[in-house]
């Protein structure tokens, strides 16, 4: 029997074709259907026969294991018992999307394997399950609608009898009359026109240091770049002053003193952390001239504390790029915060003051060194009280 494509016209609400397609999956047969990245076999999970045939279509490499394609994140969060914040926050900002993740579950893999219905090995690896969330509308419709947990590869990978498929960003011409993929399951395919990226997912490890602490490492990159990963991945907290000299590089010396005795996780488990998730701290100008010094009464005010001054510091200007970089925005006064918004008029619910009541940290520029003290115990006080809101999971 011929390959039965569904045309791109014809939408999933009509005859019936979503459930045709979850109801070929269910029955053992193999779909083909688009992801954002590429198309993909898809083949029921908890269906041996299924599996079968996509291991024969699509040969495996040694030590490959399948990857789960879920309907949606909150099936991946409660299949998988996820509660750490750090892998959390990575699987919100990328799913869906061509994100695969390799994550250490929150309760026993073997429960989770039994509550997915999916043998042990399949798409884990001993320790981890290997999911990703398509980012497409009707697939991830007819996922859904399975009832069940579907694994894919990409339709590029199948070797047929009648020799390889070519490219998978589109459904090949003929597919309907290739006999080699009909004997070897394939009973329908979903064409939904090129796929939008047309690369592969990248593949990011959700796991934990020895400390127990939510840790994430980029195994390979693809649609989304490792620096993408590891911006979405961990908070940026941004301090700005109005020439990045005095106050915000005294206040990022404090936050990275705090810092150094968090526990660590985030990016490859070395970054400190608050509230589970990885941390950096930084500090700009809404008015600076880019690269001066800080100002010297910064080095005897922060030791008067017991912090150590920024090393090399040059004064950055702020701009609209580090403002998207940042999660949060601490503005030394309430002028500076407007000069935020000035830069960046979407930038208003990450600003905020650094003091939590909406007060000013006066600038202690051309007053004499236990002016400058007397501002580093202040601001002292506002970091560790923004730090423990940090920690508790707010404000961003």
């Amino acid at each position: 029997m011929p390959i039965e494509v569904i045309s791109p016209a014809l939408p999933l609400d009509r005859e019936d074709t979503a459930a045709r397609l979850a109801g070929a999956l269910r029955g053992g047969s193999l779909v083909v259907m688009p992801t954002e990245t590429v198309y993909g076999v898809f083949a029921l999970a908890s269906s041996s026969r299924a599996v079968g045939r996509l291991r024969t279509l699509c040969p495996p490499r040694p030590q490959d294991v399948l990857t789960w394609h879920a309907p949606h994140p909150r099936a991946v969060i409660e299949r998988l018992g996820i509660v750490d914040p750090q892998h959390l926050r990575l699987i919100h900002a990328f799913t869906p999307g061509p994100v695969r993740f390799i994550v250490e579950p929150g309760r026993p893999l073997t429960s989770c394997l039994e509550t997915l219905g999916v043998p042990q090995g399949l798409i884990d690896d001993g320790r981890a399950v290997s999911v990703r969330v398509p980012d497409h509308t009707d697939t991830g419709r007819v996922l859904d609608e399975v009832g069940g947990p579907c694994v894919a590869e990409r339709l590029g990978s199948a070797r047929p009898r009648g020799g390889p498929i070519g490219s998978d960003r589109v459904l090949p011409e003929g597919l309907s009359g290739r006999e080699d993929l009909a004997e070897s399951g394939v009973v329908l395919a979903l064409d939904r026109g090129p796929a939008r990226l047309g690369v592969a997912s990248s593949a990011v490890r959700l796991g934990f240091t020895g400390e127990g602490v939510g840790a994430f490492s980029v195994i390979s990159e693809g649609a989304v770049s490792a620096g993408a990963v590891a911006r979405r991945g961990e908070r940026l907290v941004l301090f700005v002053c109005t020439g990045n000299t005095c106050r915000s590089p005294m206040a990022q010396a404090i936050a990275a003193d705090r810092l150094a005795r968090a526990p660590r996780g985030g990016l490859d488990g070395a970054s400190p952390t608050l509230g589970g998730v990885g941390v950096k701290v930084a500090s700009a100008g809404v008015s600076a001239a880019e690269g001066d010094p800080q100002s010297p009464e910064n080095i005897p005010a922060l030791e008067s504390i017991g912090v150590g001054p920024l090393n090399h510091h040059r004064s950055r200007r702020l701009d609209r790029a580090l403002i998207a970089d940042a999660e949060v925005i601490y503005a030394m006064t309430r002028s500076h915060a407007r000069a935020v918004e000035s830069i960046d008029p979407g930038a208003g619910p990450k600003v905020r003051t650094l003091d939590p009541t909406g007060g000013d940290v006066p600038d202690p520029i051309g007053a004499g060194v236990e002016t400058y003290a007397q501002t580093a115990v202040r601001l002292a006080e506002l970091i560790d009280a923004r730090f423990d809101e940090l920690a508790r999971g707010g404000p961003a």
